[in-house]
């Protein structure tokens, strides 16, 4: 095929005989062979690990809101209590990150043409 380029595109048409009596099975494959694909799939997965291992140390403490205004006014509430309030926020918003994360691992492992 020819050379493409970002703002280009090329097309080629291309036909495939069989002139034989068995059903010929035929599959485009963005890859040459099953290994630079299973080679392709164990980069971007580890590129993906990365990712949400940076996303979850982004993370600032400091940064969870608390939500003053939810907590029940006649209570109060000791530091410990507010602590444990926040790291259910925290686990909660690390749970978001896993959650996005896994969909796309799951769409990288489930995609036929990578």
């Amino acid at each position: 095929m020819d050379n493409t380029y970002m703002s280009l595109s090329s097309s080629k048409n291309i036909r495939i005989f069989n002139n034989t009596n068995f059903p010929a099975d035929f599959e485009w494959k963005t890859y040459f062979s099953e290994k630079d694909e299973a080679e392709k799939k164990k980069y971007l997965l580890q590129q993906l690990d990365d990712e949400e291992l940076q996303e979850i140390l982004k993370i600032d403490p400091n940064d969870v809101d608390l939500d003053m205004e939810s907590l029940d006014s006649d209570d109060s509430y000791d530091e410990q209590e507010l602590a444990a309030r926040k790291e259910r926020l925290l686990e909660a918003e690390r749970g978001r990150i896993r959650r996005k994360i896994n969909r796309v691992r799951k769409a990288i492992e489930d995609d036929k043409h990578l």
